[in-house]
């Protein structure tokens, strides 16, 4: 996505990346639902959200916290705070 000046300032630290991915993994993942060099949105929020759940399996956890993105393609499964 690309943002305006103002936009990025609005997201201030919502637009770095909070895991490590040293391999590229969450990003391979996550571009393999990129259709096209310019996708609509919409569509590719869809595809992302139906990746997610063909992906990961739902699981409770009781455990305070939340897996890393890694962690949550490693074991295929995940809560609704690791989904998010």
């Amino acid at each position: 996505f690309f943002y305006s000046n103002d936009d990025r300032a609005d997201l201030g630290a919502l637009a770095i990346q909070q895991y490590l991915d040293p391999m590229g993994r969450l990003q391979k993942w996550a571009r393999s639902f990129v259709r096209g060099a310019a996708p609509d949105t919409l569509e590719l929020l869809k595809a992302i959200s139906h990746g997610v759940s063909e992906a990961l399996q739902y699981e409770v956890r009781e455990s305070e916290g939340t897996q890393t993105p890694i962690e949550s393609l490693d074991r295929g499964r995940g809560s609704c705070r690791d989904f998010a």
